[in-house]
């Protein structure tokens, strides 16, 4: 079973591949938050198929959002334990190795935000909306009221300084944008 060679995988592989202290930590990190526990590590290594793998996988990603690259450090534990395992006949394959596993469709990308402009993309917007709605619900600061306007808005900063209640009809649901502050403070 996995959980009962991972320590010696992680020994052989500090000692044979001089691994750092560091990379010891964050392999047994890996294999403690997201193979212990679960059905791959107790069943027997001969008995993995390359389903299971893929329902771990999928499992993993499912539960935390992952780049590419994030979920690869993750999967050492799994894939070099597998790879021991077979350098020692344990088993005859790896069976993540043996076929295409279906999880990439899973990953977080990382978002590039298309130019210096943008500073938030329309879901960190709303994100931002409902913890200022939820702010001004707490303890009634403007503050909250003033910045969601902004964003719902896309008032600048000098519009959003000089706003007065007067500007808002509340029955048509508009806001009169008439006057801003400049960098001196001058309306």
């Amino acid at each position: 079973r996995l959980c009962d060679i991972f320590y010696e995988w992680l020994d052989y592989k500090a000692e044979f591949k001089n691994n750092k202290i560091h990379t010891k930590k964050q392999n047994t990190s890996s294999y403690l938050n997201f193979v212990q526990g679960t059905p791959i590590d107790t069943m027997p290594l001969n008995k993995i198929l390359a389903i299971d793998l893929e329902e771990w996988a999928v499992s993993v990603l499912r539960q935390h959002k992952m780049t590419a690259k994030q979920f690869n450090n993750h999967k050492i534990v799994v894939t070099g334990t597998l790879d021991y395992a077979k350098r020692k006949g344990y088993i005859d394959t790896n069976p993540w190795r043996s076929e295409e596993l279906q999880y990439r469709h899973l990953f977080s990308s990382v978002r590039i935000k298309p130019s210096q402009k943008m500073v938030f993309y329309p879901d960190e917007i709303e994100d931002l909306c409902g913890g200022l709605e939820s702010g001004y619900k707490k303890n009634g600061s403007l503050t909250n009221l003033g910045l969601m306007m902004k964003f719902d808005l896309g008032m600048r900063v000098g519009e959003l300084a000089v706003r007065e209640w007067a500007d808002i009809n509340w029955e048509n649901e508009t806001v009169f944008i008439q006057k801003q502050e400049n960098n001196s403070g001058e309306v």
